[in-house]
């Protein structure tokens, strides 16, 4: 065995010069993460096809299809009466009305652009208090009756493991 060339002044030496990168790199690491939350606070300008931003970058920031889903969609609502129509703003498909808190009014119908239904602001209505708890209450059967457990009824769920233990 070669004999030991390593003092403890050395380590000592070579421990602090380790701490002190690890103390750099979560410096930098901090003003990176400050710096991509100023980044996120503030919307990214949309640059449409054609436009000066658009050109300037050489690519449009959204895609191809998604603009002429967008175009689609404001020429198809605009064709059925509704006016202007702001595509992801006041245009969106049934579930996002709900996770927003509305829901279609009865009798009314979507629109199809392309592979999607989309209801416009006056289609829809706020989602009432009682229809809140009635989907809580339908959703924790729903879980009950997929977990195997017995629901309110007290009937169990209709689930049946392949591989009892």
């Amino acid at each position: 065995m070669p004999p030991v060339t390593f003092s403890p002044e050395k380590l000592a030496e070579l421990l602090n010069m380790l701490s002190d990168q690890k103390a750099e790199l979560a410096a930098i690491k901090a003003s990176m993460v400050e710096a991509n939350k100023a980044k996120m606070a503030k919307p990214a300008p949309v640059a449409v096809a054609g436009t000066a931003s658009g050109e300037a970058s050489g690519r449009s920031q959204k895609t191809d299809k998604a603009l002429a889903n967008q175009l689609a969609t404001i020429k198809a609502f605009k064709a059925k009466g509704f006016g202007v129509v702001q595509p992801h703003i006041d245009v969106l498909t049934f579930n996002k009305w709900v996770a927003l808190g509305f829901r279609p009014v009865e009798g009314s119908k979507s629109l199809k652009i392309n592979n999607l239904r989309l209801f416009q602001k006056s289609q829809v209505r706020p989602i009432t208090a009682a229809e809140k708890k009635a989907n809580a209450k339908q959703q924790a059967a729903a879980v009950a009756r997929h977990e195997g457990k017995a629901t309110a009824s007290g009937k169990p769920g209709n689930v049946t493991q392949l591989n009892p233990q």
